[in-house]
């Protein structure tokens, strides 16, 4: 019914390596006189071999006007790192290929002004995970580094299983409001226990997973 409907609420689970990313969207941001930059948050991006053309990670550009114009937007190799741009957006598609490092590079050009910007992005060559399951169902696909999940209920179990070599650093969740800003702080939690769902757009689980290799 309605009432449910209201109350269903998207529960993502976020994989990274080393340390944590989040799932990064375009950011509507207005400035008066700040330089255009890329975000300073460290991008690290997993190959995905079952559907590299739709899987895609978002650069954002913070400090925008709606009318400054980007150009020249490129990866320094293309081998490790793809890159797109759609005019009007404050973000760039990167489209991880191979494991390795890789520059992101464009030109900004905003009140009479022009900006020169890049950023090193890490690519890595696989996820560590076996299994994701929320509820006990297996919600996670190999390849993706990002699992969503709906649901009406006000609390969930969450458990993973790690491929061999993987050990666990962190675990932890958090809720987010419908602009995507972070209510809350981070909260820790165990492989296996159950979270209560935020009442914003959506709740993260975030696991931290490490290999020596």
């Amino acid at each position: 019914n309605m009432k449910k409907m209201k109350r269903a609420s998207l529960l993502y689970a976020t994989v990274t390596i080393m340390i944590c990313t989040c799932l990064f969207t375009a950011k509507n941001v207005e400035a008066a006189q700040k330089a255009p930059k890329f975000e300073k948050a460290q991008i690290d991006c997993f190959v995905v071999k079952n559907d590299p053309k739709n899987f895609f990670y978002s650069l954002n550009i913070l400090n925008l006007k709606d009318s400054a114009v980007i150009t020249n937007v490129k990866s320094n190799n293309k081998k490790i790192l793809d890159t797109e741009y759609s005019k009007g957006n404050k973000y760039i598609k990167i489209v991880p290929k191979k494991a390795g490092k890789a520059v992101v590079s464009c030109t900004v050009k905003q009140n009479g002004k022009t900006y020169k910007l890049k950023k090193t992005v890490s690519v890595y060559k696989e996820n560590p995970f076996k299994s994701i399951q929320i509820n006990k169902k297996q919600v996670y696909k190999k390849g993706y580094n990002l699992t969503k999940f709906y649901t009406n209920k006000k609390k969930v179990k969450v458990s993973f299983e790690l491929e061999n070599g993987w050990k666990i650093k962190r675990m932890y969740y958090n809720y987010h409001n419908y602009k995507g800003k972070v209510m809350t702080k981070d909260k820790k939690i165990k492989n296996g226990d159950t979270i209560k769902i935020g009442k914003g757009s959506h709740t993260s689980v975030k696991i931290d997973a490490v290999n020596s290799k």
